[in-house]
């Protein structure tokens, strides 16, 4: 879990950054991130991602949450 909260495994102690604001997957060998129903959104590539709706990660995959961008 990613987010500004107590109980993540990843802070990002920012105003626009949500409690939970995404959460990590492994399933089946593959990586999907999928937004908490964060309040700002999390944009995958640019795109903004489905909350609640799990998307597949790539080998160069950037994701994007408030001001923090990072590639997977």
């Amino acid at each position: 879990l990613v987010g500004r909260g107590e109980a993540v495994d990843v802070r990002l102690p920012h105003p626009a950054i949500s409690l939970v604001h995404v959460q990590l997957r492994h399933e089946d060998g593959a990586l999907f991130a999928v937004d908490a129903g964060s309040t700002n959104g999390t944009l995958l590539d640019g795109t903004p991602l489905t909350p609640h709706c799990p998307a597949p990660l790539g080998s160069a995959s950037r994701l994007t949450l408030g001001p923090f961008a990072r590639s997977v």
